[in-house]
Parts: C-alpha cells; structure tokens; sequence
C-alpha cells in the first residue's frame, strides 16, 4: 500500500472515493485532492509495468491530481 498526502493539508478529509482498481482518493472541503492511498502498488508494477488510478467522473481532473502531486517547492 502507498499512501501520499498534500503537505499543506491537516486533519482528515472531508470526503473519499474508491475507484474501480481499489484505490481510495481523498478531498478537502472544496473538492480538491489531499491524499491518496494506492493498493497492491508493487504487485501491479510487477505485472503490469504501471499503476492505473481512474479518476471519479466529475470529482477531480487529471490537472488537479497533477497538481496536488507536486512536491513542495
């Protein structure tokens, strides 16, 4: 299991959401990503050379994730 978090955000999330792989997507009161929690992340690695997280349709874009997924300057 991975687990990655936004390092500005504290407390627990407001809302989640499971994907179809298994994954869990977690956000703040205004909607944006603030964690993520990735299963079996070695095991598909190993199998499939990737990691496939489908996002909930209408709950966070690619650019969102993208952006909540930058390290911190």
């Amino acid at each position: 299991m991975l687990y990655l978090s936004v390092e500005h955000y504290e407390g627990p999330p407001a809302a989640a959401l499971s994907t179809p792989e298994g994954h869990n997507i977690e956000y703040d009161e205004a909607g944006r990503v603030v964690g993520m929690t990735l299963t079996n992340v070695a095991w598909l690695l190993d199998r499939d050379g990737e990691v496939t997280v489908t996002l909930p349709a209408g709950h966070v874009s690619q650019d969102d994730l993208a952006q909540a997924l930058q390290p911190a300057a």
